[in-house]
């Protein structure tokens, strides 16, 4: 890891923790976007073995580790374990993903591949569609990946 990068880690996690100590913070996490400002990345997501054209659109989120408390996530199947920093290939999706890749169950997606444009990551968990964009647009199939080097935005 670089100096700067190093440092700026450092200086986060200060902040972090002398923002914890006031009484009104009960949580605060970090990601790549807030709800209404838009998605990490978007792209193709499918099936281990399914054909090119059975291939999804999807919106990905970066997330850390509290993003899921924070933001009170409702979970429909999830891994019976915390999840941590080391977790970088594990994804959380949503219900419409789920929909969109005709999984029988949220509990048959748990432990599955997914292709995410070039990489192969595992699915830990199912929550409730919840509205990102806006309470007006569609739910979409969403992806909520762990990796906290690319999160710019705090939610306290």
């Amino acid at each position: 890891m670089k100096e700067n990068e190093s440092q700026t880690m450092e200086k986060e996690t200060q902040m972090i923790t002398e923002a914890k100590k006031h009484h009104t913070v009960k949580n605060i996490s970090l990601s790549s976007n807030v709800p209404s400002k838009g998605y990490a990345w978007v792209g193709s997501i499918w099936k281990v073995g399914e054909l090119k054209k059975e291939r999804e659109i999807g919106q990905v989120i970066i997330i850390d580790t509290t993003f899921i408390e924070t933001y009170n996530f409702q979970f429909i199947a999830r891994e019976n374990r915390l999840l941590t920093q080391a977790d970088i290939d594990h994804v959380i999706v949503n219900e419409k993903t789920l929909k969109s890749l005709n999984y029988d169950s949220p509990q048959a997606a748990l432990e599955q591949d997914l292709i995410v444009d070039d990489d192969t990551v595992i699915i830990v968990g199912v929550i409730k569609n919840m509205y990102w964009s806006s309470l007006k647009s569609a739910h979409e199939p969403m992806l909520y990946a762990l990796d906290p080097q690319y999160c710019a935005f705090y939610s306290i």
